[in-house]
């Protein structure tokens, strides 16, 4: 082993990422991916793969029309897929992902920047794909244990 080997070394040695049941597995896989870029500081990573998660959602639901993710967002607030403090933190992903997916490079991404970030897709997941997933399951669950009715 070489002198400068020996000075490597893997930050973090664990990433945490929320497990997304729910969730397609192509947005949640991006999601964590997001995740592993912002715990080796890669923030503006972390902040353009968020935005894209936010995109994705859209697509998945059906708004793909080529228009701008504001527009999008803002039809997942029409559809009622999310309510307003939903597409409010989609738009806060939506801003900063757009600084950075544009090349403005003026302000520099914080490491609490994205970790708020990564909470405002955590809550759009959760809005559109989690809540709704759990409690399917839940009532999935309940029936399943309900005696078979005779007739």
């Amino acid at each position: 082993m070489a002198a400068s080997d020996a000075e490597l070394t893997w930050e973090p040695a664990r990433i945490q990422a929320p497990a997304y049941q729910h969730v397609p597995e192509k947005i949640a896989s991006a999601a964590a991916e997001a995740y592993v870029c912002h715990s080796v500081k890669a923030y503006r990573a972390a902040v353009i793969l968020a935005r894209a998660v936010v995109e994705a959602v859209a697509k998945d639901k059906g708004i793909t029309e080529r228009k701008p993710l504001e527009w999008k967002i803002e039809k997942l607030r029409e559809e009622d897929l999310v309510r307003e403090y939903v597409e409010e933190a989609a738009h806060e992903v939506r801003h900063l992902g757009n600084d950075m997916a544009h090349g403005d490079f003026e302000e520099h991404v914080k490491q609490h920047d994205s970790l708020e970030i990564l909470e405002f897709v955590g809550i759009v997941l959760t809005e559109v794909y989690e809540g709704p997933g759990r409690a399917k399951a839940r009532k999935e669950a309940r029936e399943a244990k309900k005696p078979a009715s005779t007739i």
